[in-house]
């Protein structure tokens, strides 16, 4: 099987429920997070030139290798999920 790498931006809110270091969590509960071909996943915070990261990280669309039907964007937040209301 040939090794692929795929890329995410998470965006998490200043205040939340959750608590703790998303970085630490990541790296702590890997396991639960990996499926069956997915070998690790690894979570780094993005402290240095986000828009080169992002740009980076989308670089597959701009040179047309994907297209956008295989970006996920999940809802801002749970009023943006089917069934809910406003």
């Amino acid at each position: 099987m040939e090794a692929c790498n795929f890329h995410g931006i998470l965006l998490a809110p200043p205040v939340s429920k959750f608590k703790g270091c998303l970085v630490t969590h990541f790296g702590k509960k890997q396991w639960g997070y990996l499926k069956k071909n997915l070998a690790r996943l690894d979570a780094k915070e993005i402290t240095y030139k986000p828009d080169y990261v992002v740009g980076y990280g989308m670089k597959s669309l701009k040179r047309r290798a994907v297209d956008f039907d295989d970006v996920l964007i999940l809802p801002k937040c749970v009023n943006e999920l089917p069934g809910q209301r406003s």
